[in-house]
């Protein structure tokens, strides 16, 4: 990927039942600084 900010996201089913659609998006913010480099993000949970 080129440098710069990006923003990794899913749709999991809504365990609190308050979002309308019935679903939410889980949204994580990633900084790519330089070329080729490897970014790790914490375990995205979904639920079905």
């Amino acid at each position: 990927m080129r440098t710069g900010n990006y923003k990794i996201y899913v749709y999991s089913k809504d365990k609190t039942m308050q979002a309308p659609s019935g679903q939410v998006a889980i949204i994580k913010d990633v900084k790519i600084s330089k070329r080729k480099e490897t970014v790790e993000l914490d375990t995205i949970t979904i639920y079905n």
